[in-house]
């Protein structure tokens, strides 16, 4: 049996460990007026299902969607809501995946051949009948009513917390320019990667305002890499996306003005903690 196979026995068993984390991401347009999602077809398994795959060391629930989806059919695209995890039992014990919606704008696909090797767009109705696993269809079903309540289109927001800096009893120069420690650094990096899964849609979005570089680990691993955008007072204008991963409480940053925002809660639900919540 293959591994990503449902076993015949998926009775739920409280507090069992999770032996399998995976992500994903249902793609979706609108042709005509009308929802369309995108269903992928897989040989290795003869299933019809979302683009998914497991997580690699290292690396956040987000970062795995953005990479699996672009990796089984050539989709360079952003996260929008999240939805549904679902849950199902599989050799190696209960597996869980997380998904989020994901617009196509007019991409091209192409699916690598190998994982994938066909896709089909269609509408939900039709696409809930195609799919191998049941269990599929709640995060369809999500989706689909999403949509009808006007909440499927978002932008992103921002929620970051300032990484790990030098404490203040070992810097005696302008505080200001304390500088991140190790440990942030580590964060900050952690954190850019996280973003690339919402940067392309912030940065169509107007720009949020000037943001002190000492707050941003972004900004602090930038110049870090002698890429500083500013300077304490006077940081470049910033569009990032929504990152609220480890850590809450820290600036919130505006990156559109239009349509329904992405709720940072669920997309902290997500992530895998970066590092812990210091303060400066």
């Amino acid at each position: 049996m293959n591994s990503d196979t449902p076993v015949a026995d998926q009775t739920d068993h409280p507090g069992e460990p999770v032996a399998v984390v995976a992500a994903g991401a249902i793609p979706w347009r609108i042709k005509k007026g009308a929802l369309e999602v995108l269903l992928i077809h897989r040989p290795r398994y003869d299933d019809w299902s979302w683009p998914k795959g497991k997580i690699d060391d290292g690396e956040t629930v987000p970062e795995c969607a953005v990479r699996e989806v672009r990796e089984e059919i050539g989709l360079e695209a952003t996260l929008g809501i999240p939805l549904p995890p679902i849950h199902y039992h599989v050799n190696a014990g209960l597996k869980v995946v997380h998904y989020w919606a994901m617009r196509v704008n007019g991409e091209q696909l192409r699916p690598d051949g190998k994982e994938v090797d066909s896709v089909m767009w269609c509408a939900p109705d039709r696409a809930a009948k195609y799919l191998s696993n049941p269990s599929d269809v709640a995060p369809l079903e999500y989706l689909e009513k999403a949509h009808t309540r006007g909440e499927l289109d978002t932008w992103p927001l921002v929620l970051i917390r300032h990484a790990k800096a030098k404490p203040r009893s070992s810097w005696t120069k302008a505080e200001g320019d304390r500088p991140l420690a190790a440990t942030g650094k580590r964060q900050a990096v952690a954190v850019q990667r996280l973003l690339q899964g919402v940067e392309t849609a912030a940065r169509r979005d107007q720009p949020m305002g000037a943001m002190r570089g000492n707050d941003c680990p972004v900004c602090q691993s930038e110049q870090s890499q002698g890429e500083a955008r500013g300077g304490a007072d006077g940081a470049q204008p910033r569009t990032l996306a929504q990152e609220d991963g480890c850590r809450r409480g820290g600036p919130v940053r505006q990156a559109s003005a239009r349509g329904p925002v992405h709720a940072p809660s669920r997309l902290a639900d997500r992530t895998q903690a970066i590092g812990p919540a210091h303060g400066r």
